[in-house]
């Protein structure tokens, strides 16, 4: 699974309006987050039609978080941005070529709308719960591969 480029630039752009607190210009949040500024306007209207963001224009104008970065998770992004983690089509077909793939990417699925739904925008700011949960969910597979070895 690999997330869009404006996926991944609308998670960055929160990220730093929550790190502002205040009205940002389009060229100083292009600039921050490494976006063509012409091409930012397309990642900030799914961000402002969820509710995310606020935009103003004119000498003041620009963007600024209007929820709080505690209460917009990854997954929340990536449904806003359509580009929600799928790990088959299968998953989406009512007959899967074979009934245990459907149910290990079935895993998966829930696994990875666990994990994303487990991160906010705030935790990204602060990295420390996001290396915890990492953490967490690596060693949660190990233990589940450990166990499968002992039957």
């Amino acid at each position: 699974m690999q997330l869009k480029a404006r996926t991944d630039w609308a998670i960055g752009t929160l990220a730093y309006l929550a790190e502002k607190q205040q009205m940002v210009t389009g060229r100083e949040i292009a600039g921050a987050v490494g976006i063509n500024e012409t091409y930012l306007p397309k990642v900030m209207r799914p961000l402002r039609e969820k509710g995310f963001v606020s935009s103003d224009v004119g000498n003041v104008g620009g963007y600024a978080l209007i929820r709080s970065a505690k209460t917009i998770t990854l997954l929340d992004v990536m449904k806003a941005m359509d580009d929600e983690p799928k790990f088959a089509t299968a998953l989406s077909q009512e007959v899967a070529y074979f009934h245990a793939t459907r149910s290990l990417y079935q895993g998966f699925q829930a696994l990875a709308e666990w994990y994303y739904s487990s991160v906010t925008i705030h935790d990204l700011r602060r990295g420390d719960k996001v290396t915890l949960l990492s953490s967490k969910l690596m060693a949660a597979i190990q233990n589940a591969a450990r166990q499968d070895e002992i039957k």
